[in-house]
């Protein structure tokens, strides 16, 4: 049997992730929060933060806690520049649509998770990876005013043969195909090689700049299947007709999330499944005895190792995706709140799953006996049925000690 470290965080940071609501607040997005000094079941933030400052004034000479095996900054440092991110993240997503800036809400994506995980000691400078986009649209520009027995289609066609034959934009090699890094935008544009979320990202962006310059008229960015890893996105002038996956901004920010979270995911996730959430639940319910079990020292043990299992970042995608999309994605948060102990926010997003429009679904699919849905629908219940008898006895437990 394999042992895959599904986090690389030690114990104390493994909550990092999302609480599962739908807003954020100003002064602590959802999916960061201090445990002990900012606990999660804390009533208000302004509790804690009284709390804490009474015990630094207390020990105000005292160096901050290291952190066993991380070399970096503070815990204030780098959670700041994560929750800075978040914020920003946020207010790229609740533009109106046609004013959301995909560049700018992928590099947030990247800003907050380069924080979180590596204790980062400088914020990502995200405006100098805009920069780039900008120099590179900048470039593409001048050489398309020179050309001006261009029609639109030919525009936006001499666009993509720049930006992939020109700059050699690329898919990477077979065994990074899978890999969390060539889903972050700054190291796409500083290696010039990404998965095909990501590429679609650069091209709609460039494409969507040269646009406002009034270079070209219009133009669309066809997406490859989610999941496809091996298909490079493509641009046509106008999609006409056909079953076809066209881009949009919350469309693409959701498939760079959906990929991030899938290559994170600790445990198996079947290439024909859109969800790893049948065997999360299975290991939470003990289906499997030990397997897949979240443990305090070797994070997930599993039969079948993830290279980049990761609970922590695992997390943070999904509850951002489940932010932006909703439906099932309400449910595998759950099922990951469970495995990090927090029975209370995993029970409060099952119960928002199960009034979705994605619960009747797969309540109808599993009535008419389709194999998957009544496997997804029994683990579910099974994981409903464990958070209750958790909370149970939490509360039991918590009236024999006031008594």
């Amino acid at each position: 049997m394999m042992v895959a470290h599904s986090s690389g965080l030690p114990l104390p940071l493994r909550g990092l992730g999302g609480l599962g609501r739908t807003t954020y607040s100003a002064a602590r997005p959802r999916g960061l929060h201090r445990r002990g000094r900012f606990p999660f079941k804390s009533s208000s933030p302004s509790s804690s933060s009284s709390s804490s400052s009474s015990s630094s004034s207390s020990s105000s000479n005292t160096a901050p806690e290291p952190e066993f095996g991380k070399a970096g900054a503070d815990r204030d440092t780098w959670e700041g520049y994560a929750i800075t991110a978040r914020q920003n993240f946020t207010r790229c997503m609740e533009a109106d649509a046609e004013n959301i800036d995909v560049v700018d809400a992928v590099l947030q994506l990247a800003a907050e998770d380069d924080a979180v995980r590596t204790r980062a000691t400088v914020p990502l400078p995200v405006q100098s990876y805009v920069n780039r986009v900008e120099k590179l649209v900048n470039e593409c520009s001048k050489q398309l005013e020179s050309k001006e027995d261009l029609n639109n289609e030919e525009r936006v066609a001499f666009v993509y043969d720049f930006i992939i034959n020109g700059y050699k934009y690329k898919l990477p090699i077979e065994q990074e195909l899978i890999s969390p890094y060539r889903t972050y935008f700054h190291n796409v544009l500083a290696q010039r090689q990404g998965n095909p979320a990501s590429l679609a990202c650069l091209l709609y962006g460039v494409l969507e700049r040269i646009e406002k310059k009034g270079l070209i008229s219009s133009f669309e960015v066809v997406l490859a299947q989610r999941g496809n890893y091996t298909a490079l996105p493509s641009v046509v002038a106008q999609v006409v007709g056909g079953d076809v996956d066209v881009a949009t901004p919350k469309r693409i920010v959701g498939d760079c999330l959906y990929t991030l979270k899938r290559f994170y995911w600790p445990w198996e996730w079947s290439p024909q499944s859109d969800s790893g959430f049948l065997p999360a639940a299975e290991a939470l319910v003990a289906a499997h005895g030990r397997v897949g079990k979240v443990g305090s020292v070797v994070g997930v043990m599993q039969g079948m190792g993830r290279p980049f299992g990761d609970l922590t970042c695992a997390r943070m995608a999904t509850s951002r995706l489940a932010d932006l999309e909703g439906g099932h994605e309400l449910r595998d948060l759950a099922v990951l709140l469970a495995h990090d102990n927090d029975s209370r926010g995993a029970y409060e997003l099952c119960q928002r799953y199960m009034e979705s429009d994605a619960f009747l679904s797969l309540s109808t699919d599993a009535a008419l006996d389709r194999p998957a849905a009544r496997e997804s629908l029994d683990a579910f219940q099974a994981m409903i049925t464990k958070l209750e008898r958790d909370h149970l006895e939490a509360s039991m437990a918590a009236d024999a000690e006031s008594k």
